[in-house]
């Protein structure tokens, strides 16, 4: 049989094809990828988030979330992890004299800020599974705000490698 593909000759009879070093790299920077996934808001997720916005260098954070400080706390059964939104980008732990928190369940934050899926957050809001403590105008602000294009990818390079 003869297979013909854009990274063969098309007259190469299939089983005399002996892959070529850019197809090993191909399958190893796949199985690389898939195995670098990072648990979700454990202490290697957080220093991967850290390096990825260390990398992306400015974000162009619109002006209405540059000032914004808002702490968010993650359940999980009997734990809870702490973050900060600050400036438009997710943080490790609280901000002290944040106007707001928000108590989130776990599942329910990777759809927030790994999904991004704003029916979720609505849901979330109306079923009661976000609790507000403080100024809930600060979060309000949070909703009419689109992120810039680099925060965008930035938010895309995060959700690939969140498991």
């Amino acid at each position: 049989e003869y297979r013909r593909d854009a990274q063969m000759h098309p007259l190469v009879k299939y089983k005399d094809y002996k892959p070529c070093f850019d197809d090993l790299v191909k399958a190893f920077t796949y199985k690389w990828r898939v195995k670098m996934a990072v648990e979700f808001l454990s202490d290697e997720w957080f220093t991967k988030v850290e390096e990825l916005r260390a990398d992306a260098g400015d974000l162009d954070v619109p002006a209405q979330l540059a000032d914004l400080q808002l702490n968010i706390n993650v359940t999980d059964g009997d734990s809870e992890v702490s973050m900060s939104l600050n400036g438009g980008n997710l943080e490790r732990g609280s901000i002290d004299g944040a106007g707001t928190t928000l108590i989130v369940p776990k599942d329910l934050a990777y759809k927030l800020f790994i999904q991004q899926d704003q029916s979720a957050a609505m849901q979330g809001f109306m079923s009661g599974q976000i609790k507000v403590e403080g100024d809930m105008s600060k979060m309000m602000a949070m909703q009419s705000v689109q992120p810039s294009a680099k925060q965008q990818e930035l938010s895309d390079k995060v959700a690939e490698m969140t498991a």
